[in-house]
């Protein structure tokens, strides 16, 4: 089926939220993102992604990766104890603050705070920029996952969901530790990880860790995702908070100017553009299945829901005031 196929096919198919579909030829893919022209595409999975040949969905793995994926899971293998199926359903009507690692994180890290009906997830470089004790998980699926990430962090208390492919001493830095397969079955690993590990829990691989993390918090009964620090944008110098834009990272992307939500404009690349899209995406199903997306992040290109963590706060402290009295009620009778 080619590209212009699946756009017309998409034009005239509604999906649930993280929704897997079968498609002709017995090709299994999953529903994720929005085209650049608006509409939605579909990513394949992964063990489909050295058969396609359709450019503006598949993206093929480097030798590297493929690498990578086989020697981290070889070496997870007998560390594998707990799955995130533990939490599916644990957390109904709750809210998720899903952090990312875009430049603006920096201005609006100090603003996060617990909160009982609240969980708090950071994605890969985010927990360093964190105090220690704010953050309920930490999440990766990056089998070539920065070593620096977590150098110097105190993660006491935090709870590690990982990808059976992730960097194995990631491991080391967590007491409790759930995995999540999903994005692991191709030919350059073994065959019937997916099927083997179902018991762990399955997140679906929208090409970012945010686009998974969604659907974690999903699955775990979230009633409103919370985005920050998701700029999808190089802004002040900075590639992500902790990554200043340099020659080497550059040199091979394709730059351009678009809007920013704050300041005027920006500058994005394909590779965010795309991520953009996924998340984006994802925030209309989950909006299809009842769940709220705020997009609290400081500007960047996620045209979505736009509030301030203020307000976020502010509509839970509303949430807590009737229950507040009606326990006030119970103790004057």
């Amino acid at each position: 089926m080619g590209p212009g196929k699946l756009r017309q096919q998409v034009r005239n198919f509604r999906v649930p939220p993280f929704s897997k579909i079968l498609m002709k030829g017995g090709m299994e893919i999953i529903a994720a993102g929005t085209s650049p022209d608006g509409h939605g595409y579909f990513v394949p999975r992964w063990s489909l992604l050295d058969h396609l040949n359709v450019g503006w969905v598949a993206e093929k793995r480097s030798a590297s990766s493929k690498a990578a994926i086989v020697k981290n899971f070889a070496l997870h293998k007998d560390r594998i104890k707990r799955g995130v199926a533990e939490f599916f359903g644990a957390f109904p009507g709750s809210t998720w603050f899903i952090v990312g690692s875009g430049p603006s994180l920096i201005k609006n890290v100090s603003l996060l705070e617990r909160h009982p009906q609240a969980k708090i997830l950071a994605v890969n470089a985010t927990l360093k920029a964190m105090r220690p004790g704010l953050a309920d998980f930490y999440f990766t699926l990056d089998w070539l996952g920065g070593r620096k990430w977590l150098d110097g962090v105190d993660t006491k208390g935090v709870k590690l969901v990982c990808s059976v492919t992730c960097p194995p001493e990631t491991l080391d830095r967590f007491s409790e530790q759930y995995h999540f397969v999903g994005m692991t079955q191709s030919e350059s690993s073994e065959t019937g990880i997916n099927q083997e590990y179902a018991w762990l829990g399955q997140l679906d691989s929208g090409l970012t860790g945010t686009y998974s993390a969604m659907h974690f918090a999903w699955r775990c009964g979230a009633k409103r995702i919370v985005l920050v620090g998701q700029d999808f944008a190089c802004r002040w110098g900075q590639y992500h908070w902790n990554e200043p834009m340099t020659h080497a990272l550059a040199v091979d992307r394709k730059f351009r100017i678009v809007p920013d939500l704050d300041e005027g404009v920006t500058l994005t690349d394909d590779h965010f553009q795309r991520n953009c899209d996924l998340v984006k995406g994802a925030c209309m199903w989950l909006e299809e299945d009842g769940v709220e997306v705020v997009n609290a992040t400081e500007g960047g290109i996620l045209d979505w829901n736009k509030k301030t963590l203020a307000w976020v706060y502010d509509a839970l402290a509303r949430e807590d005031a009737p229950a507040v009295k009606n326990e006030e009620r119970v103790h004057a009778h």
